[in-house]
């Protein structure tokens, strides 16, 4: 069977599990494991910060905004090595990357390393965004889908898909379970940022946007046993 290419960003919030914060090494554990079954699939993952640091915190601090996005880059490396350690207790073999030069740590992404390893059968863990400030990790996670010919990118949340609104605070959020680009970005949904989900249209990478916290999540939104939201260049 030939094996497809994915893509995952994972957000720093998930890892923290239903606190949001710090980390939750049992939480943590179950998505290494569930990813770990995901069979004939190369896996690239892409992490985010805010388990440990996010944007709005800049203020209180009185930070610059570039600087706010270094410290959040060095976030998502913290996580990787973290995430990195987890998989490894399983036997799998884990490249980690990181597009800030930390040799003591981790190697340096370059592009053609990433894809030998992946060629390898390597899961493969990308850091520190696109080590310039200004862009999110969910513009990483599109450019890195991009560059490795994913096929799909698969952003976890804490909620089971895209909704109008928050449905954390408005209980009345219409939820959608599909969408094409130019509605997500003419809607304004806040799921990902625009500059991700103009790229993505752009390179026709579809975007399937999940709750982490579905039991299994990664093979039940593969397996189609859950619900999730779609964004393709079409209705479909």
């Amino acid at each position: 069977m030939t094996r497809k290419r994915i893509a995952l960003k994972i957000s720093g919030e998930t890892l923290g599990g239903k606190q949001g914060k710090g980390f939750d090494i049992e939480f943590i554990t179950k998505l290494v494991h569930n990813i770990i079954s995901i069979e004939n699939h190369d896996i690239l993952i892409t992490l985010g910060g805010g388990n440990i640091f996010r944007g709005n915190q800049k203020e209180q601090l009185s930070l610059s905004q570039a600087s706010a996005d270094h410290v959040g880059m060095l976030a998502t490396i913290m996580n990787g090595i973290v995430l990195k350690e987890i998989f490894e207790s399983f036997g799998r073999p884990v490249s980690l990357f990181s597009t800030l030069a930390i040799p003591q740590i981790c190697d340096t992404y370059q592009r053609n390393e990433v894809s030998l390893a992946l060629e390898k059968g390597n899961i493969v863990i990308c850091t520190g965004g696109l080590g310039v400030p200004y862009f999110t990790t969910d513009t990483a996670a599109v450019v890195r889908a991009i560059e490795h010919d994913c096929s799909i990118l698969m952003k976890a949340t804490k909620v089971k898909g895209i909704y109008s609104c928050d449905p954390l605070t408005d209980p009345s959020a219409t939820f959608y379970n599909k969408l094409t680009y130019n509605e997500a970005i003419t809607k304004n949904l806040k799921v990902m940022d625009r500059s991700a989900f103009e790229m993505a249209q752009t390179h026709h990478l579809q975007i399937v946007v999940f709750s982490i916290f579905e039991n299994e999540p990664f093979t039940s939104v593969l397996n189609k046993n859950c619900e999730f939201t779609l964004v393709s260049e079409e209705e479909v």
